[in-house]
């Protein structure tokens, strides 16, 4: 089971570069399929090379998404992945997501990757209850929508 926390801060160590961490989780891997990796979540040239201690926000949680590639697990936990990530992370974070074959449990508010990718929805509601919906985000809101405009 792969995870990734919402509070990222201290997971990936300093003193190393973002090619540099990947290889210390894998060392079967090559340097091209380690590369290949860095370069679909947007890290292209020597950007790979940058050290884990100037990564921004955006570039850690893309760091963690190559090492989830990476261990391939087939059940991922995301704690609100779109956090600190711009349109274009977000956009290719759907992508992989959608062509995963394994199960992921994410927690999100990003209504956009919730409508890209989910086929079942939890939603929590004030009093503790949880709706349980089996079916696409549009289908939930048309079923839901008196209760998502009550929460807001």
């Amino acid at each position: 089971m792969g995870y990734l926390p919402q509070d990222h801060h201290g997971v990936i160590h300093k003193g190393t570069t973002c090619f540099g961490y990947l290889r210390e989780i894998s060392e079967k891997l090559t340097n091209e399929e380690i590369s290949g990796v860095l370069g679909r979540m947007l890290f292209s040239g020597e950007e790979r090379m940058k050290p884990t201690d100037t990564l921004s926000g955006g570039e850690t949680v893309r760091v963690l998404l190559s090492k989830l590639m990476i261990m391939q697990d087939n059940v991922l936990i995301l704690d609100e992945p779109t956090n600190h990530l711009d349109l274009e992370s977000i956009a290719a974070l759907a992508e992989g997501l959608s062509k995963f074959d394994g199960t992921v449990i994410c927690v999100t508010h990003d209504q956009e990757l919730i409508s890209e990718v989910a086929t079942r929805i939890w939603s929590l509601k004030a009093s503790k209850e949880v709706l349980d919906f089996n079916g696409p985000y549009s289908e939930f809101m048309e079923k839901h929508a008196d209760a998502a405009q009550k929460r807001r």
